[in-house]
């Protein structure tokens, strides 16, 4: 494990380039650009809050229904978005394999770390929406970077497992 994250270390300034690629490329096109990645989740959260709350009236004791359904919705969009892009990284980056001496761990790992500075936002405003609807933040929010970690390390460790199984089975997707 160690000589894992040194590698990284090394290679920091690459993993720096490449998420930096796969962030421009993914906001490059689009008209509202990095504005998507508040939107995007924004859209979700209503369409579930319309259907849930509005015409199902589902309601929560513990929270308002708003807030509960951000803060499992954000991490899922995260969780979801890294695993479906990473899952075909390696094919659609061959080329890049190929031609340069880069490991192979370190384009499903760009995808992760490029989802997680998409879901950074959403977590802000999730912070900012329970400070603001609970007047207040729990002392729980202390194990928020251990949760954090735990969200992390599982969705690289997923990322990088499906893009290896995906080069041999590509009915995985």
């Amino acid at each position: 494990m160690v000589p894992l994250i040194r590698d990284i270390a090394v290679r920091r300034n690459l993993l720096r380039e490449l998420v930096m690629k796969d962030l421009k490329v993914r906001y490059s096109r689009p008209i509202l650009g990095f504005f998507w990645m508040f939107l995007s989740p924004f859209l979700i959260v209503l369409i579930f809050y319309v259907i849930f709350s509005l015409l199902l009236k589902v309601e929560i004791k513990e929270a308002p229904f708003a807030l509960y359904l951000m803060s499992a919705v954000f991490p899922w969009y995260f969780f979801q978005n890294s695993l479906m892009n990473a899952t075909t990284s390696l094919v659609d980056n061959r080329n890049l394999i190929k031609e340069s001496n880069i490991p192979h761990y370190l384009i499903p790992l760009c995808i992760v770390i490029a989802q997680a500075i998409i879901f950074s936002p959403s977590l802000c405003i999730v912070l900012l929406a329970s400070f603001l609807m609970l007047k207040g933040l729990s002392i729980l929010i202390l194990f928020l970077p251990f949760v954090l970690a735990i969200h992390l390390i599982t969705t690289i460790g997923l990322s990088i497992l499906v893009s290896i199984l995906y080069v041999k089975w590509r009915d995985l997707k």
